[in-house]
């Protein structure tokens, strides 16, 4: 099944990563909710699955404090620390058309991330990120309706940015995500003629996002 297509958009999209958590802690549903009262029109932070299979999203695949802290894969969801929120009580908890970026830190999660958006109804606002394109690309022919996005560096790019774009648009990856600092006026460019998204991270700063 051919993958469904992401067209390029006329408006930025924000991202809050983690929520905002200068006045609350990050990685929770208050956070994600003060953030899109800010301005953000998405969320992203990392996803998990505990042991007993349930996905979660933190910045971290541990929780708990000190000596406590444990591994999210080796902990069933009533154990760990209340605050950290499920993938379904964030789709519960956030406005219909709120993107949900998920950069994927346990790949075996995948399968059940797709299950409680689809559940949810949300397939279009949510978008899988990893830095491993055999992962994109697998994840692409199991799931044709997810969008997908690469993250890298410029350096780190094989062949370079052109050969990259190509790569990505015919493996149907829809976005390259790349530092802030990284993306100049013809390199964003060159992104949008092959129909790839252009993603800039680490703007921490209004002007940076306006930049």
């Amino acid at each position: 099944m051919a993958p469904r297509h992401r067209p390029l958009v006329d408006r930025a999209l924000l991202l809050a990563e983690r929520g905002r958590g200068n006045r609350v802690d990050p990685d929770t549903i208050e956070a994600f909710l003060l953030a899109l009262r800010l301005g953000a029109t998405g969320i992203r932070t990392d996803a998990w699955t505990t042991r007993d299979g349930v996905v979660v999203l933190a910045g971290s695949r541990s929780s708990g404090t000190g000596m406590r802290r444990r591994r999210l894969r080796s902990t069933d969801l009533a154990e760990i620390d209340a605050q950290t929120p499920t993938l379904a009580a964030v789709h519960e908890a956030l406005p219909a058309g709120t993107a949900i970026v998920l950069t994927v830190g346990d790949p075996d999660a995948v399968a059940s991330i797709v299950e409680v958006t689809t559940a949810r109804g949300s397939l279009d606002e949510l978008w899988l990120c990893h830095d491993d394109l055999s992962l994109l690309k697998r994840w692409r022919d199991d799931h044709p309706d997810v969008a997908l996005c690469a993250r890298s560096r410029l350096r780190e790019l094989p062949g370079g940015a052109e050969r990259q774009a190509a790569v990505l648009r015919d493996a149907g990856i829809e976005a390259l995500e790349l530092p802030r600092d990284e993306w100049t006026v013809g390199l964003t460019t060159l992104c949008h003629r092959f129909g790839r998204q252009a993603w800039a991270y680490g703007a921490t700063h209004e002007r940076m996002v306006h930049e």
